[in-house]
């Protein structure tokens, strides 16, 4: 304390000064920089951090369109009505369009199921129609076609031979259906 007491006003005032300046340097540098350098940092993660939030609210819209489209397409497979087997279901539904078309009933041949790769639960339902298969006018026969591809059914195989008569034509042909495999499973499972 002496030593403030010996000094001049104006060396007081210097020694004030570079006490100020030696510790704001000091805070600056020990405390502010350091903050600065933070909020820098915390800025730039921020920014990320938003970015990637409206990626992922994309990809969240995005995935529950493809829910919404999951639940229609999953509310589009037929299910077996009225307690009968998918397959029995399907040929009548294949006996109905021929004879809404005045088609001659076909005689169907032995179902096949086949495991849809990448959608697990789901099976193809095929039902052949062999040889000598579906005889009708060729309109007929591609109106039949076209009721096929409506009702959500896909040909697999197709083979029209013409008849030679007029515009009557023969064709065999697979019929495929996507089914869900637990409905095949209960409807084929021995009843105990």
């Amino acid at each position: 304390m002496q030593l403030l007491k010996n000094m001049t006003p104006r060396e007081r005032v210097i020694l004030a000064i570079t006490v100020c300046v030696g510790l704001g340097t000091l805070l600056y540098l020990g405390l502010l920089e350091g903050m600065i350098q933070k909020y820098g940092e915390i800025s730039e993660n921020l920014a990320t951090a938003h970015s990637l939030y409206e990626a992922q609210k994309e990809l969240l819209k995005e995935g529950e369109r493809v829910d919404r489209e999951y639940e229609e397409f999953y509310a589009m497979i037929p299910s077996g009505r009225e307690g009968k087997r998918p397959e029995r279901v399907f040929t009548e539904e294949i006996q109905n369009l021929c004879s809404s078309r005045e088609i001659p009933l076909p005689v169907v041949g032995q179902k096949k199921t086949l495991k849809i790769d990448g959608a697990p639960g789901f099976s193809y339902l095929i039902l052949p129609i062999p040889s000598p298969g579906i005889s009708a006018p060729l309109p007929r026969l591609y109106d039949l076609l076209a009721d096929l591809q409506s009702r959500g059914f896909m040909i697999r195989s197709l083979q029209i031979d013409a008849t030679g008569q007029d515009e009557s034509a023969q064709m065999s042909l697979d019929v495929a259906q996507i089914v869900r495999d637990e409905e095949i499973e209960a409807k084929t499972a021995p009843k105990k």
